[in-house]
């Protein structure tokens, strides 16, 4: 017997298509699509024990969402609404960026300990003075949860008023529509304008598709032009077909979360548990301009003494393509070892390995390092990051 798994109101469909999972905090989830598979890409096809397990399709997927659309089952994704009296002092207290900025606006956020670490990585879209809709990644949906439960109740935090906090994570599905046509895709099937001036990124707004409630979020996680949509899950089953109607329209592609990764890695978002850790604070991570030291919130006081680190999240790119990394390389130089890579992957956009690593602070960019990969010395340098559309020009567009 296998154990029981949960599984999104569309996952008949990805079995339909030759989808390959893998599971994840007890969901079911999308890895690949063995249907978008082509031999015309087995080129990209990674050296080492590593290409005995890949597929073309993670290709196909990545440059489907570059060059067109690609469509995501995120319906995994962790989701709490928070209601009441309390609820702005609660996630004021616990963002460290501003979370409070009124209805329709919706803020990427760390939460900190009282170190300053990093324990939580979320967006968080403000519905009403006194309601917000916290999304977070699959693994991080119990821990998450119990960490505002435990803000609530915490004398630090200042919370004299009630707030309810509600797990809806199996009453929305979700899926992402990402690619510099996405808006073409889109509109046609929801109620509200999605050009810039009406829809700006980082919003959300609560609309209809063809008569359904739904909550519309202009955040990506793949560095694009796009939207995720959040649906009744009762309606889920239905939204992915009209959806899948529309982007194989503009010659779009269902897409998994290999995709993800390598889309992630070259435009340099990071990974909690991974790059973003609970004893690295957000300026050794990378993540301090979402840090406002003029609010009040748990762990302010070690971010504002930390705000010059030793280290920092520094990006490698290796000078040879064609050996991914995954984590735990060590990384030197001539001097010696430097650090470890906590995250990376192969940027099928710009032919490139790319990875992450807590190096010296001091290490300017430029620097030559090597990565060790098994008995192999990679050469690289330390990059700017992202690699990848540096200004944000394609998610705003």
């Amino acid at each position: 017997m296998t154990a029981p798994y949960r599984t999104s109101p569309a996952y008949e469909s990805h079995v339909s298509a030759s989808a390959k999972f893998k599971n994840k905090n007890g969901w079911r989830r999308v890895d690949y699509f063995a249907c978008n598979e082509t031999a015309a890409l087995e080129s990209w096809r990674p050296r080492g024990e590593e290409g005995q397990t890949w597929s073309t399709a993670v290709v196909a997927e990545h440059q489907a969402v570059r060059n067109t659309v690609g469509l995501f089952d995120l319906s995994s994704f962790g989701k709490v609404e928070v209601h009441g009296p309390g609820a702005m002092k609660l996630m004021d207290w616990v963002s460290a960026n501003d979370v409070s900025r009124g209805p329709g606006q919706l803020t990427y956020t760390q939460w900190l300990n009282e170190t300053g670490g990093v324990v939580a990585d979320v967006t968080v879209g403000q519905l009403l003075d006194d309601g917000y809709f916290v999304v977070t990644g699959t693994g991080a949906m119990p821990h998450d949860l119990n960490w505002l439960q435990a803000q609530l109740a915490n004398p630090a935090s200042g919370i004299d008023e009630p707030a309810v906090l509600s797990d809806v994570t199996g009453s929305w599905a979700c899926f992402g529509v990402w690619g510099p046509e996405a808006r073409d895709v889109l509109q046609s099937l929801v109620d509200c304008p999605l050009d810039s001036t009406n829809f700006p990124y980082m919003r959300m707004r609560e609309t209809n598709a063809q008569g359904v409630a739904i909550r519309l979020s202009r955040v990506t996680f793949v560095g694009e032009l796009g939207w995720e949509i959040y649906v009744p899950s009762d309606y889920g089953r239905w939204l992915w077909e009209e959806l899948l109607v529309l982007i194989e329209e503009h010659d779009g592609r269902r897409c998994g979360y290999q995709a993800i990764d390598s889309l992630r890695v070259e435009k340099g978002y990071l990974y909690l548990g991974a790059d973003l850790l609970g004893d690295r604070t957000p300026f050794e991570s990378g993540v301090d301009s979402f840090v406002r030291l003029g609010k009040n919130f748990l762990g302010r006081d070690a971010v504002d003494a930390a705000k010059n680190p030793v280290e920092r999240l520094t990006c490698i790119r290796l000078s040879e393509s064609g050996i991914p990394l995954r984590g735990g390389e060590q990384v030197s130089n001539s001097d010696g070892p430097l650090g470890k890579i906590t995250s990376g992957g192969t940027s099928y956009t710009l032919n490139a390995s790319i990875g992450f690593a807590y190096l010296p602070a001091a290490l300017p960019l430029g620097s030559e390092v090597s990565v060790a990969v098994g008995a192999t010395q990679l050469k690289g340098l330390t990059v700017d990051q992202p690699q990848y559309d540096p200004n944000g020009q394609r998610i705003r567009a």
